[in-house]
């Protein structure tokens, strides 16, 4: 029975993880939409989308340029406005550069992201802006934004991404039913197959002798509770040790993690937190 309930209260642990990872990845991609100027402003941003590829996988470079002498809005993430011709680069991108020159050489002296300008740890982004001598005043293509996350009801904001995030609703629900429901079944058949002929026998006896069918059940919910207690306890103590410190990936949904902010419920979203 400990080991039953340590391991169920381990999964569904584990199962409400995920859902929580989904809703902060999500909460930060929308804080990560450029909210697209009314009507002109000193402190706007200009903007175009473009692409690049590495290894097989497309992904969304952002030019940027201030669209005037003026201090223009920084998208999240983003402490400083990079300097001509210089970029900010996600974290899993910092990471493939450190590891091949010729990805390194795409993004010279770059800066990197903070945790709050990217969805998850392994997602390829870049902020670049245009070098001196060029602009993006006039591109068809261009976006002038006053800002960027929530925007006011009729206003428009643009995703800053090439196409939709890979961890789906139907991820994580094939990563819930693998943590929770098919386990929960093997879980319950083990509880079941460990029940005890003795504490079985006993209740008949006090049933043949009168006793109340209210005592029983406070008897039983008592014996099941010293037994289960203990082993919820441990679950519940290891997942909070090891959740957001040892694991940096979401198994069954396909999503490295922002350490500390996703497989544990009560994460922080500390740049410090990055999985190495």
């Amino acid at each position: 029975m400990p080991v039953s309930a340590a391991v169920f209260m381990m999964l569904l642990l584990v199962a409400s993880s995920l859902m929580a990872m989904t809703q902060r990845e999500a909460h930060r991609e929308t804080q990560r939409m450029a909210v697209v100027a009314a009507k002109p402003s000193p402190s706007d941003l200009l903007l175009t989308i473009a692409n690049d590829v590495w290894g097989g996988e497309q992904y969304p470079v952002v030019w940027v340029e201030p669209a005037t002498e003026a201090e223009a809005v920084l998208p999240p993430g983003v402490s400083q406005l990079p300097k001509p011709g210089q970029a900010v680069i996600s974290p899993g991108l910092a990471r493939l550069a450190s590891q091949d020159s010729r990805l390194a050489a795409r993004y010279p002296d770059h800066l990197v992201l903070g945790s709050g300008g990217v969805r998850s740890a392994d997602e390829l982004f870049a902020y670049v802006r245009v070098p001196e001598g060029r602009d993006l005043a006039g591109g068809q293509a261009t976006v002038r934004a006053q800002g960027f996350g929530s925007h006011p009801v009729g206003g428009r904001a643009l995703p800053l991404t090439l196409e939709p995030s890979q961890v789906t609703v139907t991820s994580v629900s094939a990563g819930v039913a693998g943590f929770l429901v098919l386990p929960g079944l093997i879980v319950l058949v083990v509880g079941l197959a460990a029940a005890s002929g003795v504490r079985d026998r006993r209740f008949e006896i006090l049933r043949s002798i009168g006793a109340p069918a209210r005592a029983l059940l406070a008897l039983a919910v008592l014996e099941t509770a010293i037994l289960a207690v203990p082993g919820l306890l441990v679950a519940s103590i290891l997942w909070s040790a090891i959740g957001s410190r040892v694991l940096g990936g979401a198994p069954l949904v396909g999503s490295v993690v922002v350490g500390g902010t996703s497989l544990c419920l009560g994460g922080s979203s500390s740049p410090s937190s990055w999985p190495a």
